[in-house]
């Protein structure tokens, strides 16, 4: 079963032990986790795109909503989040 991670955590700088350790924990339960993290790409409409399909294919949606340079959580996470909602998929 696929499951889109969300959130800032792209931004910090142990993002790879992250993902490592997200694929380690989730094979047990026979989840593949993904993450947008995983497409290298600069332009920020093709990184869009490639984040909606990913959650279009997945199962459910599991965000990482802390607050994130300041009081509230990381707004695109936030767009990722309604977007999943939309399509009937659980966050």
């Amino acid at each position: 079963m696929k499951v889109y991670f969300a959130g800032p955590n792209i931004f910090y700088p142990d993002y790879v032990d992250y993902i490592t350790t997200l694929k380690q924990f989730s094979a047990p339960f026979d989840i593949e986790p993904v993450f947008s993290g995983e497409f290298i790409e600069k332009d920020p409409h093709r990184i869009a795109q490639f984040n909606l399909e990913l959650i279009k294919k997945s199962k459910m949606v599991i965000a990482n909503l802390n607050p994130f340079r300041g009081n509230e959580p990381d707004s695109g996470t936030v767009f990722e989040c309604g977007y999943a909602v939309a399509l009937g998929i659980p966050v």
